[in-house]
């Protein structure tokens, strides 16, 4: 009997079912799904609002977008940095040959 029921349980929890009266937190099938970039993307959510019951995730989204901004130029800054160094170094060991073309 403990074997049916355990297979039962397993079958469950296997299949993705939720038990009745226990809730269930699985996203309906046909919900929202990454772009592939196989065929053109998904244009039906494209022009929604933000939902009301987030009303903080603009923010969020703000401020991720910030941060990313702020890498990004650090990023440039410290690339311009070293090319202007590696330039540096360059004009400098042609100052500093003692000899050409020995």
């Amino acid at each position: 009997m403990t074997s049916r029921s355990s297979a039962l349980l397993l079958c469950f929890v296997l299949s993705g079912c939720c038990i009745p009266g226990g809730g269930c937190n699985v996203s309906a099938a046909g919900g929202p799904v990454a772009w592939d970039g196989l065929d053109a993307p998904a244009t039906e959510d494209a022009g929604t609002a933000p939902s009301a019951s987030d009303p903080a995730k603009p923010d969020k989204v703000r401020q991720m977008a910030t941060e990313a901004r702020k890498k990004t130029q650090a990023v440039e800054k410290f690339e311009q940095q070293q090319a202007a160094e590696r330039s540096a170094d360059a004009k400098l060991s042609d100052q500093l040959k003692i000899c050409r073309n020995c």
